[in-house]
């Protein structure tokens, strides 16, 4: 086997180097190996302590661990594979001395082949026997899962394999035998089920008519309801009005007080002047006869100071005077009669208007008052009328009322009686489906079961001789399951089939909320794992199936989350989670591709149009929540394989 095979199986012997003598005496084909010692301490940062212990030139495998978060550490086991240079060589030598050592160079040569050879044959046998271990240890378990219960003190194990057989084979006899039964059952069932669906069809019937009755009194109720409520706004329209016309007879009320009181004022002023007028006459008078005493007085004095001529001339101009005073006073009182006389007219006329207007205003309002005192006398008329029909209504409404409970009651009971027929119904069901998955499963394990211990049985005879490459495969892939639980695909113990050989992983950036990790699985594909949040994929695991694992410590709805499948930049299909989908704490849930060949559960999710997830370059796998953002995603980056494994 040569020295490249050794990088991607398990581990092989390579001989000793020619300058340690520890090695050398240790035996022929003899190899010392030493693995990293890892201990883990959890930290803040999510980082763990490393301590190294010391290397050779066999290769080695350490342990490699990531971390999601604080606190948490999650192990990815991964390989390293190192050849040390090509041990047993000469020093160089001068080329004088090359033709005499020609021959010893040539032995040596062959006796390390020879040596490489029987090492890489004892490391095959090393597995053959590890292998040969596995398969006594796994016997010995079935061994002593078959030496409990009946088979306790039977210690060939043949006889317990056919005492375990009897004894499946009378099981699924006796569920044979029940199955007329059972089928009975079901065919009784169905009856029920048939005449509870009869019954429940006949009272829905009947609440149809019922509803259509109800529906007719409701349209009534509805004429009835709207009649009040038109009653109800004409008598506040009629209010309403009344109260107009009240305010507006207490405005032409005093309106009229104050033209009265207009007029009242109007004759006391005329009065009053009539009055100041008869004063001034009076005192007129009075210095009339007081000035005519004056000259009777003075007169006689004159006549006998004055002559003939002056006591003429003195006549003359008093005559002058006086008349002159008369034609004043004449035309003064004249203009103030005028006046007076013009003034009185179109007062007079004025007032005159005034009470026209006033007369027709009163009149106005008086059959204004008696139309509202005819309308207050029909108002109790008119008020009794409505709240007798107002009664009239209100008791038919309770009476609809009663009536409408009385049928909701009688629905309640039918919808009471329907649900306890498909309570039991449903119990029924679940006790015939649950038989019938008890029945398959007993008929599924013991299938199993018999398969299985068939094979061991001929395998107990059989030697066991596989490919070397097959070996080494299955004892890495099981040194790295039982120490890094690490996700690489499914692991035959037969065989030794797997999807990838070995992988690394490191986080390239990494906080509470965004995560993206860089990977790379050297056999098969090359990709990046990335997420925001606490929701992520895993690592891909089974045949054509994805993984979302919550890392969240509450539980999260992926109702309406999407999961969409491209490659090449092109969308090949989607995945949407069914409403009210809830992923607990830690849990995971898988989606599987259309065309998946394995063992799905019954109620398994699916992908609609994705036939087979490729795991060719560029292929893309992305985890989008409701507001449309990116959860987490796969990208393939490098692939040599087109299937997930």
């Amino acid at each position: 086997m040569s020295q490249g095979q050794h990088s991607g199986s398990s581990v092989g012997y390579q001989p000793y180097p020619s300058g340690d003598r520890e090695y050398r005496n240790s035996g022929y084909g003899a190899s010392k190996t030493r693995y990293e010692t890892v201990r883990e301490t959890p930290n803040m940062s999510g980082s763990v302590d490393r301590y190294d212990s010391m290397k050779s030139s066999r290769p080695q495998t350490a342990a490699s661990n990531f971390s999601h978060g604080a606190g948490q550490v999650s192990h990815e086991m991964y390989s390293a594979y190192n050849r040390s240079e090509t041990p047993g060589r000469l020093p160089p030598i001068s080329p004088d001395g090359k033709p005499c050592t020609a021959d010893i160079r040539l032995q040596r040569d062959k006796h390390w082949k020879r040596l490489m050879e029987l090492n890489d044959r004892f490391a095959e046998y090393i597995e053959k026997v590890r292998f040969l271990e596995a398969q006594n240890r796994i016997l010995i378990a079935d061994k002593k899962i078959l030496s409990h219960g009946p088979n306790k003190h039977i210690k060939k194990i043949e006889t317990a394999y056919q005492h375990e057989s009897d004894l499946h084979r009378q099981q699924l006899e006796d569920a044979k035998a029940k199955r007329p039964i059972l089928l009975d059952e079901e065919r009784q069932l169905k009856q029920k089920l048939a005449e509870a669906k009869r019954r429940y069809d006949a009272a829905i019937h009947g609440y149809n008519g019922l509803y259509d009755d109800i529906e007719k009194d409701l349209r009534k109720l509805a004429d009835i309801e709207a009649d009040i409520a038109f009653v109800k706004k004409q008598t506040s329209v009629r209010r309403e009005k009344l109260k107009f016309l009240e305010r507006k007879r207490d405005g032409f009320a005093k309106s009229l007080h104050e033209v009265r009181n207009r007029i009242t004022k109007e004759t006391q002023e005329k009065d009053r002047y009539k009055k100041k007028a008869g004063d001034l006459l009076h005192k007129l008078d009075n210095e009339i006869r007081t000035h005519e005493v004056e000259i009777s007085e003075v007169l006689p004095q004159l006549s006998e100071d004055t002559t003939a001529q002056q006591r003429e001339e003195f006549r003359h101009n008093l005559r002058s005077a006086i008349d002159d005073i008369r034609k004043d006073y004449a035309k003064e009182i004249r203009k103030n009669y005028i006046d007076i006389t013009t003034w009185y007219d179109k007062r007079m006329a004025e007032l005159k208007r005034e009470s026209e207007k006033l007369e027709q205003l009163a009149k106005e309002r008086k059959s204004t008052l008696v139309w509202i005192k005819s309308h207050i006398n029909e108002m109790p008329l008119d008020i009794q009328e409505l709240f007798r029909k107002e009664t009239d209504l209100l008791h038919r409404v309770e009476h609809l009322r009663y009536k409408r409970e009385e049928i909701e009651l009688i629905h309640r009971e039918i919808l009471e009686s329907k649900d306890r027929v498909n309570r039991k119904m449903h119990d029924e069901c679940n006790k015939l489906i649950h038989l019938i998955e008890k029945l398959c499963n007993e008929y599924q394990s013991v299938h199993d079961e018999l398969e299985r211990y068939r094979q061991l049985l001929e395998d107990e005879y059989m030697t066991h001789v596989l490919r070397p490459h097959h070996h080494q495969h299955q004892h890495q892939h099981q040194h790295q399951h039982s120490h890094s639980h690490s996700h690489h695909g499914h692991l035959h113990t037969r065989t030794g089939s797997s999807a990838s050989t070995f992988s690394t992983a490191a986080t390239v950036v990494e906080s509470d909320e965004v995560q993206i990790e860089q990977g790379t699985t050297h056999a098969t594909i090359e990709f990046t794992l990335g997420r925001r949040g606490r929701i992520t994929f895993t690592r891909p695991v089974g045949a054509d199936c994805l993984n979302v694992t919550n890392r969240a410590h509450h539980s999260v709805s992926l109702s309406h989350w999407r999961i969409i499948h491209s490659q090449d930049g092109k969308t090949i299909g989607d995945f949407v989670f069914p409403p009210g989908t809830m992923i607990l704490p830690g849990d995971t849930i898988r989606i599987y591709a259309r065309n998946y060949l394995g063992e799905a559960p019954y109620n398994a999710l699916h992908f609609k149009n994705v036939q087979q997830l490729s795991l060719a370059r560029r292929a893309k796998s992305v985890l989008i929540n409701q507001e449309h953002q990116e959860v987490s995603w796969i990208d393939i980056t490098n692939s040599t394989q087109s299937t997930l494994f």
